[in-house]
C-alpha cells in the first residue's frame, strides 16, 4: 500500500512541478480503503520523513518530502 501512495505522491509532483499535492480524499477514492487504514500509513510515512501533509484550503493534502 505504501508503494501506491507513493506512487501516487510521485506522479502529482512531477505532474505539478511541486506546486501540489493530493487530498486525502483523492486517495479513499483511488485505494479503496477505510480513512482509519489511510491515516495510519500515512502517519506512518510522515513520521518516517517519506512525505509531508499540509492543511489546504479544502482538507489536508500529502505532498512528496523534498
Amino acid at each position: 500500500m505504501k508503494a501506491k501512495i507513493r506512487h501516487i505522491v510521485n506522479q502529482k509532483h512531477e505532474s505539478s512541478n511541486g506546486s501540489c499535492g493530493t487530498y486525502f480524499t483523492d486517495f479513499l477514492k483511488e485505494l479503496q480503503i477505510p480513512l482509519i487504514e489511510f491515516e495510519q500509513i500515512i502517519s506512518e510515512m510522515y513520521n518516517n520523513d517519506e512525505v509531508q501533509i499540509r492543511e489546504a484550503i479544502n482538507g489536508l493534502m500529502v505532498m512528496k518530502k523534498v
